[in-house]
């Protein structure tokens, strides 16, 4: 989910120390239109093993403070359930969508989610500036980020803004079927490379979200122009970001090593890092149990805890969530194409249940914002306000737009069924048959 992607990318500039449980669920949601909903506890949080111990890969394990200096080398395991489904840097959704941010550069990254103080910083450009005509963004390149080495027959060599430009052309291709082309063909008019050094992005409109579409891991990867029109493009990676993808085993695992071309000299402090893929929670929970795993997200605080108890050698973190569970609405497809069906779905959501039933009482009902963005977020009345609990008034929204029924599907995998049956169960309590279809995540 996404909470576990951010926490991986975490690790190009931190060097995890310690065997972690991850307190809680990443934050959920039910919310493209979409409906926000409550915001449990996070896959940031985790627990350790004392100095002494070591990893599962057998590298030792000292649990040093977060005010000493990093010190590099080890290696990382890290899990997730559901399936990689591929490593294409501009369609991958699911597992993959972990591996692509730490292979590859982008212009900018968003960090908003793994770093809210930061909010965008620079990684391929050395800076970046909206011109005064409010429409031209112009990005000037660090001129000496490297291509990795690599058996794919890509050379190793400087990233440049053709290469930029020709992963931007693939990104508004409407048939790449990429996570920007929304973005890319409703806001961008032309982009052009005055030089080697320098890309140009000029858009149609002004508008106020472009530094965090350019910025999204799910969005901007940039890739060698010779590596996009390869065969494996879905299968390996050639990048020239922090890691290096040496294996990648659908179903099973992805191994990264460090990448010693990388152009922050001394990052990532990993020798590597490896996610592996489980079908269901409890094959993960076992094999984090059985020390095959460095951390593992629980579902609620009461089974971070069990896992506690059960090992003394754990350290418990906990912390809010950027993460969250969404039902998605196409509004140009019916019955989504009527705003009444739209506010009835927010009106019949009982976001106390969720927290309730699957974060065991942990959680806070969340807006267009996570909670964690102090300052930004709605206030708890506010909430009320605009995303009230009223089954009364959902109902006669459904029965006034004639809607008895909708279909809907959903990923199997992680505990999402469980956000499922208490979304099918507060349809029905307004009037409404939800009809969930479960599909593997790589077919959803």
């Amino acid at each position: 989910m996404a909470g576990e992607h951010n926490y991986w990318r975490n690790l190009t500039s931190k060097r995890t120390t310690r065997r972690s449980l991850l307190g809680g669920t990443a934050a959920a949601g039910v919310g493209l239109a979409s409906l926000a909903a409550v915001g449990c506890s996070s896959s940031s949080n985790k627990t350790s093993t004392p100095a002494s111990s070591q990893s599962p890969s057998g590298s030792a394990s000292a649990a040093a403070s977060p005010t000493q200096t990093p010190k590099a080398g080890g290696s990382y395991t890290e899990a997730f359930t559901g399936p990689f489904a591929g490593v294409d840097p501009h369609s991958s959704v699911y597992g993959g969508s972990g591996i692509v941010p730490l292979v590859y550069n982008y212009l900018i990254r968003d960090e908003m989610a793994v770093y809210p103080k930061l909010g965008v910083i620079d990684d391929l450009a050395q800076s970046h500036k909206l011109q005064s005509d409010n429409l031209t963004w112009v990005f000037n390149l660090r001129p000496s980020v490297m291509i990795a080495a690599n058996s794919q027959g890509v050379p190793v060599r400087a990233l440049d803004s053709s290469d930029v430009l020709a992963s931007w052309n693939r990104i508004k291709d409407p048939n790449s079927g990429s996570n920007g082309y929304a973005f890319a063909s409703q806001w961008i008019d032309k982009m052009d490379t005055p030089d080697a050094n320098t890309f140009r992005m000029v858009m149609k409109s002004p508008y106020a979200w472009t530094e965090a579409n350019v910025g999204n891991n799910l969005i901007g990867p940039i890739v060698p122009k010779e590596w996009l029109s390869n065969a494996n493009l879905k299968k390996e990676a050639v990048g020239a970001g922090a890691f290096t993808l040496t294996e990648l085993v659908e179903g099973d695992h992805a191994t990264m090593v460090k990448n010693p071309a990388y152009y922050k000299s001394g990052k990532p402090y990993l020798d590597k890092l490896i996610i592996r893929s489980f079908s269901d929670q409890a094959t993960e929970r076992t094999a984090f149990s059985a020390g095959q795993l460095d951390a593992y997200g629980a579902i609620n605080q009461d089974e971070a805890k069990q896992l506690k108890a059960a090992n003394a050698q754990l350290a418990y973190y906990h912390s809010k969530s950027t993460g969250f569970d969404s039902f998605w609405m196409h509004v140009k497809t019916a019955p989504w194409t009527d705003p009444r069906v739209r506010r009835a779905v927010n009106y019949a959501i009982n976001r106390q249940q969720y927290i309730t039933i699957i974060g065991d009482g942990a959680g806070e009902a969340i807006g267009p914002l996570s909670y964690v963005f102090d300052g930004y977020t709605l206030s708890a009345a506010q909430l009320k306000q605009y995303q009230p609990y009223d089954p009364a008034e959902a109902k006669k929204l459904f029965s006034a737009a004639g809607v008895t029924e909708f279909t809907f599907s959903y990923p199997a995998a992680y505990n999402v069924a469980d956000y499922v049956n208490i979304f099918v169960k507060n349809m029905e309590d307004a009037g409404v048959t939800a009809k969930a279809q479960a599909l593997d995540a790589a077919t959803w």
